[in-house]
């Protein structure tokens, strides 16, 4: 069980983002990538419904699912979604029976104002290599030179002067873009490197993602049907 303090408060939150991006690593610490957890969120009527996905990147299958539905404690404010959002991963990570070697957050990691998003300050409790996936650019984000890798178009994304992570389009599909930063424990080229072997013609997402996604909407439509 986790036993985290979170703040109560805009500026305690600052004060703990500031806190968490100079405690945070943007080192390689993992060896062989085996279980990846895919965690996403949906809303309706005010109340979250969490997944999480283990899926087993060998092998190219789900060996667990966990659902969780909670009403947040805190409304969504512009830069510090992980006080709505962290708290319900915690709870769904707490239930899972599998130890995954890396994990996949639908929002940023240190592609942030504050160098702190969701999947960093997840990645500060968690103690293990987390990636932020997110579907929509913050307004701070400038953006650098682009690359031309496999299917994709690959541009450096930065916060002020500083490398934070990078934006993935899609050449041949009239796909919004992710944009794809470390959270904990992995650094920028490294989180590319899963996001891309998990990306397929068929999906923006990568797969442990984009499937707690669909079980997260499933789970929010089940309960509303």
């Amino acid at each position: 069980m986790f036993n985290v303090r979170f703040p109560t408060s805009l500026n305690e939150a600052r004060k703990f983002q500031q806190i968490v991006s100079q405690q945070i690593s943007l080192k390689d610490e993992f060896g062989d990538i085996n279980y990846i957890t895919g965690l996403d969120i949906s809303y309706k009527n005010k109340r979250a419904y969490g997944a999480a996905i283990v899926y087993d990147c060998k092998n190219k299958k789900v060996i667990e699912k966990k659902r969780v539905e909670m009403l947040p404690k805190f409304e969504y404010v512009s830069g510090f979604l992980f006080m709505r959002e962290v708290p319900i991963f915690l709870k769904l990570v707490d239930q899972l029976v599998n130890q995954s070697d890396l994990f996949l957050v639908d929002g940023h990691g240190i592609a942030h104002p504050a160098y702190a998003g969701s999947a960093t300050v997840f990645g500060y409790f968690i103690k293990k290599p987390v990636i932020g996936v997110a579907k929509a650019p913050m307004n701070v984000f400038e953006f650098g030179s682009e690359e031309k890798r496999e299917d994709f178009l690959i541009t450096n994304l930065y916060v002020g002067k500083r490398l934070v992570g990078k934006k993935i389009a899609y050449k041949d599909k009239n796909w919004k873009p992710i944009y794809v930063s470390p959270g904990n424990n992995i650094s920028i080229s490294s989180s590319l490197d899963v996001v891309i072997n998990l990306l397929d013609s068929k999906h923006k997402l990568p797969k442990p993602l984009l499937l707690a996604h669909l079980a997260a909407n499933e789970y929010k439509e089940n309960i509303y049907h």
